[in-house]
Parts: C-alpha cells; sequence; structure tokens
C-alpha cells in the first residue's frame, strides 16, 4: 500500500466564509434599527431584489410584507428600516443585489442600549480572514481621500488614487468587488473601527472583534466525491474545520480492527491514494485541534474508505490435507479467493448423492468443520461479491471427503474375553506353585552298596538301598524301603544311575 500524503492549503484562511463571519447588528427590543445592504457574496438562490428573514420574503418592490407590515421600510438606496422591533425580528436577512450576488446581515436583539446603539460588527476568529463589507450609512465626517478605508483615521487601503502609507494591514489586506476589503491572518490586535469612505454622503463604520474560539467538528470531503472507488483509482481526503481560531493542525488515523483502536498514518491536512488497493479500504479519522487561552481544543471526524475489486480465483483447501479423518478428528474445508473487496458472501454445498446435480445449502460462513462419518461426501462452495454496480459470482469444483468411523465396541464379548484371559492366567499361577511345591518335596534316592553292604565314603550321605529292577522295559523306578514309585523315561533312569554311581 502506498500512500502519499499532501499538505493542502487550506482555503478558508484568506478567503470569506459567510456563514462563519456576517456582518451583525445589534436591535433594541421596542426600538429601531438601520439594516444595512451589503454586497459581499455569491448565491444563485434568490432570484428577485427583496428583503429576506430566513428565507422568506419581508420587503420587496417598496412594500412590507408578512410580520413587517406597517413596521419597515427602504431608506439610503437599498438598507432596511425595522421599527418597534419585536421578539421573533431577528435572525439572517438577506438582500439580493442580482442573481448572483447577495448581502447578508444577522440581527440580534437585546434590552441593553449601549449593545443596541453600537456600530455594525465583523467577528473574525484569530489567524483566519475576514471581509469588511462596505456599508452606507448616509453622511458623516469628511476624510482626507475618497474611496479609501480608514483604520483609527489613517488610510489603509484606496480603490484609486497613491497607495496608502505602509502600516501593520499594508502586507495583507486587499480589495474585493470594488468597495469591499479582506483581511486575511486576523490577529487580536487587528480588532477596532474600520471606515468605508466613498464620499462626504457614502460612508459607513463597521468594528472588527478578534478572538479566540475553540475548533469547530471538522468535515471530511472527498475528490472524486463518490461513496467508493474502483481499486487502482486515485482517491484523496481532507480534512477542514470551517471555525475556530488558527493555527489550526490536523492529523490522520486508521482504525485497527485487531486493536479496535486507531493507528495514527498522518499529521497533514489530506491523505491521497494515487492508486487505491483493496487494502486500503477502511474507517479513517480525521482531528482537528487548536490552542485557546494556552489549552488545547480537539475535535474529530471519521469516514469509511470502500475500495472495490472483483472475487478472482475461488478454491476450496482442506485441512488435513489428505482428505480424510477418522472419526471424532476435525476436517477444515476453507471457501477462498485470491483477490476481491469486502463484503464476501460465501455457500457451502453438501451433494445429496455421488454424482448427482442436486445440492443442498449447509453454511453461510467461510470455513466449513466436519467430525462426524455423516458429514462424509463431496462439497462445493460458492463467492459473491459487488464490483462496479454489478455482482460477481464464482463457484468452486467439488472435493470428496471422508470421515472414518470408528470400529464397533461389543461389551458382552469385551466382559468373556477379560474373564477368559483372568482364568487362563489363574491357572497359569496354580500350575506353577504346584510345581515348585513338587519339586521341593521330592527327596533323592539313596545308594546301596552292592558288593559288601558297606557304606563308601563317597556314599556317607545316602542310606543303604535295595534296587529291584523289575519289568525294565517299561521303564519304572521304585523304591523298595520308601515304598515310593514313578514312573521315569529311560534317560532319566540313566541320570539317576550315574548320580548314584558316582
Amino acid at each position: 500500500m502506498f500512500v502519499f500524503l499532501i499538505l493542502v492549503l487550506v482555503p478558508l484562511q484568506g478567503t470569506f466564509s459567510a456563514s462563519s463571519n456576517p456582518l451583525i447588528v445589534m436591535g433594541m427590543i421596542g426600538g429601531q434599527v438601520t439594516i444595512p445592504c451589503t454586497k459581499y457574496k455569491q448565491d444563485t438562490s434568490f432570484s428577485s431584489s427583496c428583503w429576506y428573514l430566513n428565507g422568506t420574503a419581508v420587503y420587496c418592490s417598496g412594500s412590507s410584507m408578512g410580520r413587517f407590515v406597517g413596521r419597515s421600510q427602504q431608506i439610503q438606496t437599498c438598507n432596511l428600516l425595522l421599527s418597534n422591533l419585536q421578539e421573533g425580528d431577528s435572525g439572517l436577512f438577506t438582500y439580493v443585489w442580482s442573481s448572483t450576488h447577495v448581502g447578508q446581515v444577522n440581527l440580534i436583539l437585546t434590552t441593553d442600549p449601549a449593545l443596541a446603539g453600537s456600530p455594525p460588527y465583523i467577528e473574525g476568529f484569530k489567524g483566519r480572514s475576514a471581509m469588511l463589507p462596505c456599508i452606507n450609512m448616509g453622511s458623516g465626517g469628511s476624510l482626507p481621500k475618497n474611496n479609501c478605508w480608514y483604520s483609527k483615521e489613517v488610510d489603509i487601503f484606496c480603490f484609486s488614487g497613491p497607495s496608502p502609507r505602509f502600516n501593520q494591514f499594508t502586507s495583507r489586506i486587499r480589495g474585493r468587488d470594488d468597495t469591499n476589503v479582506v483581511l486575511p491572518d486576523l490577529q487580536v490586535t487587528d480588532a477596532g473601527l474600520f471606515t468605508c469612505y466613498l464620499s462626504s454622503s457614502t460612508q459607513g463604520t463597521v468594528a472588527l472583534k478578534v478572538k479566540e474560539t475553540a475548533v469547530s467538528r471538522p468535515t471530511i470531503t472527498r475528490n472524486p466525491d463518490k461513496p467508493y472507488i474502483m481499486a487502482g483509482t486515485p482517491i484523496t481526503l481532507t480534512c477542514l474545520s470551517e471555525n475556530g481560531s488558527w493555527p489550526i493542525s490536523y492529523s490522520w488515523r486508521r482504525l485497527n480492527p485487531h486493536k479496535s483502536s486507531y493507528d495514527l498514518i498522518s499529521s497533514l491536512a489530506s491523505l491521497s491514494f494515487p492508486q487505491a488497493e483493496v487494502g486500503d479500504a477502511g474507517t479513517y479519522e480525521c482531528i482537528a485541534t487548536n490552542v485557546v487561552n494556552g489549552a488545547s481544543r480537539t475535535e474529530k471526524a471519521t469516514a469509511q474508505l470502500i475500495v472495490q475489486s472483483p472475487i478472482t480465483n475461488l478454491s476450496i483447501s482442506v485441512i488435513p490435507k489428505q482428505l480424510f479423518v477418522f472419526e471424532g478428528q476435525l476436517m477444515v474445508l476453507r471457501c477462498q479467493v485470491d483477490s476481491g473487496s469486502e463484503p464476501i458472501t460465501w455457500t457451502w454445498y453438501q451433494l445429496e448423492e455421488k454424482g448427482s446435480a442436486r445440492k443442498a445449502i449447509i453454511s453461510q460462513e467461510q470455513e466449513l468443520r466436519l467430525t462426524v462419518p455423516a458429514q462424509s461426501g463431496q462439497y462445493a462452495c460458492k463467492a459473491q461479491n459487488e464490483y462496479d454496480g454489478q455482482n460477481i459470482t464464482l463457484n468452486s469444483r467439488e472435493v470428496t471427503v471422508h470421515i472414518i468411523p470408528k470400529a464397533e465396541v461389543h461389551s458382552i464379548a469385551t466382559v468373556s474375553l477379560c474373564f477368559s484371559v483372568f482364568i487362563l492366567i489363574g491357572l497359569m499361577v496354580a500350575g506353577c506353585v504346584w510345581m515348585r511345591e513338587r519339586s521341593t518335596d521330592t527327596r533323592t534316592p539313596p545308594t546301596k552298596d552292592v558288593s559288601a553292604g558297606k557304606q563308601t565314603p563317597k556314599d556317607k550321605y545316602h542310606k543303604s538301598t535295595e534296587y529291584k529292577t523289575e519289568n525294565t522295559s517299561k521303564n519304572h523306578y521304585q523304591d523298595v524301603e520308601d515304598g515310593f514309585y514313578c514312573p521315569l523315561s529311560n534317560r532319566q533312569m540313566e541320570e539317576d544311575v550315574y548320580d548314584d554311581l558316582s
């Protein structure tokens, strides 16, 4: 994502905004007041040369209308004189000079005679611009030069003739519409009385008040002015606060959906994307800040940037990749595209029968999670999004997955098997014990001295025993003395005899 940040000189500084500083006139309830006609704003919404109050005609072609019947008249060519002021007479008065130019005066009613007798004034904000309208209040004092503006009886700007001497306004003041002047970059020290002197019979004085005020909530403009743009096209977002003392600083932040907070991306008034990408889409926040009486004031506004791109290359990813698992294990099918702008609508289908074209919708999520054998089968997904007013739809190929069931477990067979194994182990243990006892109780037969009937030194541990051999073909061994009888194999007899002889 390549984002070019461009600092834009805000046009409000150095230009006039009628909504922020119209001429203000104070009137006394029950008294009278003159609403001077001014000519300093272009507006094509009015077609008649009339006076309007909050958009409603109140004086046209020498006749009073509405609530001002019998209480209004036109003087000094186009000024409006109102008598017997009442509550409800206050508001924004507009005089239509032509089909393109109007003048606006804000009437404020008061019960303070001192305020009611003050001259009309313009309220400006420090650091901003204000236009001083030339009004005609009739004859007054005499000043040295015609067609000039004066401050404290010193000429500061002239529409004709020699230029005034250098003063605090020389580098900033400039003329507009032949008789009005614009004063940019207002300072608190600029406040005072200013007189437009065209001649001794055509002159008027306005007061300029300069104050520090908190920044107003900014507005965000788009260029081009569209709710969404196509991927690859340029767009610029500009942040502007209409009211508030200068200097005003601007910054841009972008919402991070993973942290649910905003990340700072720019400290300038404008944010430009030469080739917007889908990744640039999101929520952006503009912050306007100024300082009033040493305290920082902040206002915010947000805008949603939508960048549209058609979805491409729909596919299904499977985890695990071998397309089968055993019952109880998780298989995840994920429907995915290579590119495409949100929102994307996902739809999962399962083929009702193998090879059949009939499909059943089973999910509207991007992922499908399978765990039981009944979910084995063929699956396909569909993705949809909107691009340039058209609905884009892609369908995936089918995939076949298998969830292998576990082997059946029969409880009776399991118990029988366990019991049989237990009995077998018991018999084996019993046999081993019996064999061990037999081997312990068996005594070795004593040897006999067949020649002399006397024990030899080697036979001192044996008793004299008489051996009989009967029916040797039957492999019997018999201890006559002890009455012990045991059949033996030929080999066993040979081993016993060998032991006796040795």
